[in-house]
């Protein structure tokens, strides 16, 4: 048996364990908790909670956890300190991966946010690692733009495991968010005769 092979094996036996779940609870929560803080600072304000504005707040708060979810999963794939070799060979792995380093990125494109908003700044820098899920497009297109170079490339795949698995998972869920964005749209809804008064 081979390197590799002993490799994949060993990928193949790792399970998903009781820790991993508690930090990915954790991670998911703190994304919640931020949305709600902004809720309370809305309502502090006198945001008017119309159908139309709780179904925005309801996206956005999905949007959260789907970038802390993603970000929750490179951290655990990054964790194992896999090879670049490994790393390719995984098209969850490398996908959450490259979808996190995009919202990292996405931070300091996004500094405009920091001004003319009734928000408080510390509470706007901690949404700015959010703001990748304002433009689910891109994280969507991250994705297949890894699956498209990895197809080409046609490197060896390793024996899946559960990170592979949810974070190609999680790169459709990217891709719903893509699809389904306009459908959420209150003028898309409004030309569609959905009215919310």
């Amino acid at each position: 048996m081979n390197a590799r092979t002993e490799d994949a094996v060993t990928r193949k036996k790792r399970r998903f364990e009781l820790a991993d779940l508690i930090f990915l609870v954790v991670a998911c929560a703190i994304a919640f908790a931020i949305c709600m803080g902004l809720k309370q600072h809305s309502d502090a304000l006198g945001a008017n909670w119309s159908p139309g504005n709780t179904i925005t707040f309801v996206w956005a708060t999905a949007g959260f956890c789907l970038v802390t979810l993603t970000m929750y999963l490179a951290a655990m794939v990054l964790r194992r300190k896999p090879s670049r070799q490994d790393l390719i060979s995984s098209w969850g792995d490398v996908t959450v991966v490259s979808i996190s380093l995009v919202a990292l990125i996405h931070v300091p494109t996004n500094w405009d946010l920091l001004f003319g908003t009734p928000i408080p700044l510390e509470r706007m820098i901690l949404l700015l690692p959010f703001s990748l899920a304002g433009e689910p497009l891109a994280g969507a297109a991250v994705a297949v733009s890894c699956w498209l170079v990895l197809f080409l490339a046609s490197p060896e795949r390793a024996e899946s495991d559960w990170l592979d698995l949810s974070g190609r998972l999680t790169a459709y869920t990217w891709l719903l968010f893509a699809f389904a964005e306009p459908v959420v749209d209150l003028r898309v809804l409004d030309a569609w005769g959905v009215s919310f008064e």
